[in-house]
């Protein structure tokens, strides 16, 4: 199953590097990432990819650069209607977890090991907006749709079967040059690396 999504242009290794540093990892983290369930290093990446640390003083960070994206509500009908049947808005969520379930595969906690899950989505501003427009939004709340409960939804049902024991976190939307969402799992203070979700 391919993880290029059909979004424009390619993010080079050091564009990749350069947003990971941005996002606070440390060097160690940078050069233990994964992009796509491969080595960061010597490698151009598709514009939509995830990224997923190892686990340092008990937390994971995931970051999933490209467009942040909700669940949609499902319907029966979006149960069986998969490839260029599907919904847009269905389609759009489901290339997105297809991108970044097998980064995470197998490295994951089980829920009810994770104290808290914080995220950050980042939105680029309109490319029909006015430069003045563009620059004072960058940095503040992103005040429009996809609502955050929403974005929460998708994270979630795409990180995990059974999200349930998942009961802490802080959640926000801002805008940014990038887009993207960033993922900071913090794990229980007895947590050990023995077992996973998937």
């Amino acid at each position: 199953m391919s993880n290029a999504l059909s979004l424009p242009g390619k993010s080079s290794r050091l564009d990749i590097v350069n947003q990971l540093r941005h996002a606070g990892w440390s060097k160690s983290h940078i050069e233990t990432a994964l992009v796509d369930g491969r080595p960061l290093a010597n490698m151009d990446v598709p514009k939509w990819a995830a990224v997923i640390s190892p686990v340092v003083n008990g937390r994971i960070g995931i970051i999933v650069f490209g467009p942040p994206v909700s669940k949609p509500r499902m319907t029966q009908q979006d149960k069986w209607k998969v490839g260029d049947k599907a919904r847009p808005g269905v389609k759009k969520y489901r290339n997105w977890c297809d991108c970044v379930r097998p980064v995470v595969a197998g490295k994951l906690p089980n829920p009810s090991e994770i104290q808290e899950l914080n995220w950050r989505a980042y939105f680029e501003p309109a490319q029909t907006w006015p430069k003045k427009k563009k620059l004072a939004a960058i940095g503040q709340l992103h005040r429009q749709k996809p609502d955050v409960d929403n974005i929460y939804k998708a994270i979630l049902d795409c990180l995990f079967v059974e999200d349930s024991a998942i009961a802490a976190g802080t959640v926000k939307k801002l805008w940014d040059w990038k887009p993207r969402v960033e993922i900071e799992i913090v794990m229980i203070p007895d947590y050990k690396e023995t077992t996973h979700a998937q």
